[in-house]
């Protein structure tokens, strides 16, 4: 199937976090990937980097049930590092890499892979947005095939074990469970918010190499979370861009 052709298909939302993923080499392993499963909307955040770059301008970071407090110094630094260094950085090694990646837009009836960075605006104010809340947003709105939280994080955590599937109702018991704290909360809320409106399924897991993308999503590694009845996942693939 082209690329072309795959457009049309509900996209899949990945979101690209944590440490595993600031390399290169990392990021022309994962396009590999993302060429076989268009159309893909990346969303992306950068937390680390925005932390580094609050503290040497005097803001040190704060947290809050694994959301980022921000004010207005740290909301100006979220801003330069998200939507500028950041996404064309990872813009740029998309590219390099082969995958014809373009920040801001969303261009999926090109064929075109959109990189969003998590910076929104309200009332004419701009806002540093949590990319799993957007990502999961984002997967609700466009009635996404799939969402992937990928990062560094190999899964679900619960009562001393890695968690291989939860359904809805489990979502929410986790979500008042002492096994979730900081930055899962906000993922298993993003998977929550896709689940509610209609996406398939959701999956939380680690970028470790080479297919990594596919064996979260063909339920091999990570966690995955879908609904109560949803037994299955049908993803349409595309080959590479000729």
């Amino acid at each position: 199937m082209s690329a072309h052709a795959s457009a049309h298909a509900a996209p899949l939302v990945v979101k690209l976090g944590g440490r595993a993923l600031e390399t290169p080499e990392a990021l022309r392993e994962l396009a590999a990937d993302l060429a076989a499963l268009a159309p893909v909307v990346l969303v992306h955040g950068g937390g680390a980097e925005v932390s580094a770059w609050s503290e040497k301008l005097g803001f040190p970071p704060r947290f809050s049930n694994g959301r980022r407090v921000t004010d207005a110094g740290t909301l100006e630094v979220a801003t330069a590092v998200l939507a500028g260094l950041s996404n064309k950085r990872l813009v740029a090694r998309l590219r390099e890499a082969g995958v014809d990646a373009v920040g801001l837009a969303a261009l999926l009836e090109s064929g075109r892979v959109p990189v969003l960075a998590s910076i929104g605006s309200h009332a004419g104010e701009l806002l540093n947005v949590n990319a799993d809340d957007l990502a999961g947003a984002l997967a609700a709105a466009l009635r996404a095939r799939a969402l992937v939280l990928l990062s560094d994080v190999p899964g679900v955590k619960l009562s001393g074990a890695f968690a291989a599937r939860l359904d809805r109702d489990a979502i929410a018991a986790a979500l008042e469970s002492a096994d979730v704290s900081g930055g899962m909360g906000p993922k298993l809320a993003a998977a929550a918010l896709a689940l509610d409106h209609g996406v398939a399924s959701a999956h939380i897991g680690a970028w470790g190499g080479p297919g990594s993308l596919r064996a979260v999503l063909d339920r091999r590694a990570g966690t995955t979370l879908a609904s109560a009845d949803s037994s299955t996942l049908s993803l349409t693939t595309a080959q590479p861009h000729a």
